[in-house]
Parts: structure tokens; sequence; C-alpha cells
């Protein structure tokens, strides 16, 4: 369990990296426009919840070394807010896969933004490509944090 949690913890670095800019720059556009605080904030959380949750896997699980308890509790909160951003990002994924509706409206939408000539099947295909690679992140995401809170529940005895 630990080289599978150590492995996905590398894979999710670089995401938590992307995130943080993306959180970092949303921030800026949510003083002028409230209503994607939210967004920036659960993306600020993965970031932080990435970070917190390698810096454990790093100094206690593979180091031996005790961390300090500010590091639970930060993992923990943290781990909340990303489980609930993965579980929407999966959400939002299957429910475009599972409505052509949606998909219909999505399309109407985008054809009507100017953009290279693209046909409908392309369009169609890149929005199913990064929706599909949304819901592999958010499961990541889900399974990552599943993982440290029952690593955190297990080994309690590394915080001090």
């Amino acid at each position: 369990m630990k080289t599978f949690y150590k492995i996905l913890s590398f894979l999710l670095l670089p995401v938590g990296v992307f995130f943080g800019f993306i959180a970092l720059f949303g921030l800026l556009m949510a003083f002028a426009n409230l209503s994607i605080l939210l967004s920036v904030f659960l993306l600020a959380c993965t970031s932080i919840y990435i970070f917190t949750s390698f810096s454990f896997l790093n100094r206690s699980l593979l180091g031996g070394a005790k961390s300090p308890a500010k590091l639970f509790d930060w993992i923990r909160v943290n781990a909340f807010a990303t489980g609930l951003f993965s579980s929407l990002l999966i959400a939002q994924g299957l429910a475009f896969f599972m409505n052509q509706e949606l998909q219909d409206m999505l399309l109407k939408q985008m054809k009507q933004i100017p953009m290279a000539t693209l046909s409908d099947a392309a369009i169609v295909k890149t929005l199913k490509l990064a929706l599909g690679l949304f819901v592999a992140l958010g499961a990541c995401l889900f399974v990552h944090v599943v993982l440290t809170l029952r690593l955190l529940k297990h080994n309690r005895h590394l915080f001090a």
C-alpha cells in the first residue's frame, strides 16, 4: 500500500503545482468576481493537501521522523476539501458522458466561440477527452485522500 501511495503522491505533485498557480491567479480574479471564490478555495485546498501529504510521506513514512501535530490537522482538513473537489470532478464528468442533451448544449455554446474551424465531432471528442482526464484526476485524488486518511489513522504516533 505504501508503494502505491508513494507513486500516486509523486504523480500528483505536478498537479499540485499547477493547481497552486491557478489558485494564485484565480485569487486575483476572485476579488473582482466573488462567484469563483469557492472554486479558487477548493483548488488552493487541493494544492495544500497534495504538498502536506507529500511532506508527511517523506518526513514520517519514509524518513521515520516525527511530524508536527499541525501537519496532521492541515492534512486532515484539506483532505476533506480535496475529497469534495474530487467528487465534483467525477460527478461532472460522468454527468457529461451520460447526458446527450448536455453534450448538445455544450456543442452549441462552443460553436458560438470564434475559433479555428473545428468540426462538431472534433469539438465533442476534445470535450470528452478533457472531461475523461478530469474524471481520472478526480479518481486519483479520491483514492489518495482515502489512503492518506487511513495512513493518518494508523500512524498517529508519528505526530508530535
